[in-house]
């Protein structure tokens, strides 16, 4: 049995969201109500086919045919958002300072959006702008359909650019439900806007995650504060598949991945680059938080008798010389690239 792990570093929001339609339950009434006692139970009408009328039918088959309340449960799963960060034109703004430019990706890299989908999203506060990204080692891939792979800048990695996808891991070993870490930190505001619902027009990415162990952890790269990312581990029989319509790249089993939402700059050469608003304002606009603070990025101190967040230190996929992914400090303090939940 392998197991691969996904990094989650910068500003990506953790929440939970119904997946699918509702699923009938045919099971006993015992087991019926630990189930409604567990997960979010709704009662729906069984449909029934047309009927002739009433006068030409026996008595057994009007009560065959009348409505039948059945259980059905819906079902949920942890879904993270990689918002947008980027002006309303495209996904890529051009970098901020002289360095920045000259290590951004080529033009084709970019992306524009429909007319639709930029009436449906609202560029957020002015944030440096980010990409959203998957890194990995070249000895891991297995096989890439859909998606071209670049050199991650003076790094020994490669990456793929995220546009919009919807993205699933496909892993045939045993997981368990995935849930949420508590000890991230919490974004307020009483709903994500409609930019952050299916089909999230505006995201970068979106993973949806059912199954896996998903815990946070503290950076430990030198000369950062206090930042908070994300773990993701996936159990498999020997690979790893993430896949989005007409798109699948396969790893190995033991990859260790790394999903970021970062300036470019900063991917490829951990370069700082850093201008306009401190990222976590990005969250406070996805639900439309006022005032906005940097408590949405703060570890959640409301659990009971929390555990303390370890040390990211175990990942394998680094930079050379340089530790694991780092972001750039920013405001003395790089806490501020967080990831985040809701609610």
């Amino acid at each position: 049995m392998d197991s691969a792990t996904i990094h989650f570093i910068g500003l990506v929001l953790f929440t939970t969201q119904v997946m699918g339609p509702p699923v009938p339950i045919t099971k006993s009434p015992a087991q019926v109500r630990e189930l409604r006692a567990q997960t979010m139970v709704v009662a729906a009408e069984s449909p029934t086919p047309p009927a002739p009328p009433a006068s030409t039918r026996s008595r057994r088959e009007v009560a065959a045919a009348a409505p039948l309340a059945r259980p059905w449960v819906m079902t949920e799963q942890v879904v993270a958002i990689l918002p947008r960060v980027a002006s309303a034109e495209t996904a890529v703004e051009a970098p901020h300072t002289e360095q920045a430019r000259s290590l951004a990706p080529p033009p084709t890299h970019q992306h524009t959006r429909s007319a639709a989908i930029r009436k449906a999203w609202t560029p957020p506060p002015h944030v440096e702008d980010h990409m959203a990204l998957i890194a990995f080692e070249p000895a891991d891939v297995v096989a890439v359909t859909g998606w071209t792979v670049h050199p991650l800048g003076t790094t020994a990695f490669q990456y793929i650019e995220l546009t919009g996808e919807q993205i699933s891991f496909l892993a045939d070993g045993n997981n368990n439900v995935a849930i949420r870490d508590p000890r991230l930190g919490h974004t307020g505001g009483a709903q994500l806007k409609a930019a952050y619902q299916p089909p999230y027009p505006g995201a970068s990415a979106v993973f949806l995650i059912p199954k896996g162990e998903l815990f946070a952890c503290a950076s430990s790269t030198a000369g950062t504060q206090g930042r908070i990312d994300t773990k993701l581990k996936l159990n498999n029989l020997g690979t790893l598949t993430l896949q989005a319509p007409g798109k699948t790249l396969v790893l190995q089993g033991n990859a260790n991945v790394v999903v970021a939402n970062v300036p470019f700059a900063w991917a490829a050469t951990r370069s700082q680059t850093h201008s306009g608003l401190p990222h976590y304002n990005v969250y406070c606009g996805m639900t439309g938080q006022t005032p906005c603070s940097s408590s949405v990025v703060q570890p959640s101190s409301t659990q009971p008798s929390p555990q303390p967040i370890a040390s990211c230190a175990d990942n394998h996929m680094r930079i050379p010389d340089a530790g694991e992914p780092s972001l750039p400090d920013a405001v003395a303090t790089d806490v501020f690239c967080s990831n985040s939940q809701w609610p």
